[in-house]
């Protein structure tokens, strides 16, 4: 969210300003900004209610892992 809101901000360089060289940066915006827009997604935010894991959900679980390790030993990275 900070980055989307990042302005770029330069400056000259040289003999009487005649920008010969320039320097530019990111700024960030400030405190008060960010603040104002974390807020704002708060507000606009939905409720969400946990539910209690299933033992279905465990088993995809332990099913998922157990191929991860079966991937893993396949290229070499875990020997079971």
């Amino acid at each position: 969210m900070v980055e989307s809101t990042l302005e770029t901000e330069c400056k000259c360089h040289g003999v009487s300003g005649s920008c010969t060289l320039k320097t530019c940066w990111l700024k960030l915006p400030s405190f008060r900004e960010v603040g104002d827009r974390l807020l704002l997604k708060y507000q606009e935010a939905r409720p969400v209610v946990a539910v209690q894991e299933t033992q279905q959900v465990s088993q995809f679980n332990l099913n998922f892992s157990q191929l991860m390790i079966e991937g893993l030993n396949e290229i070499g990275i875990v020997n079971h």
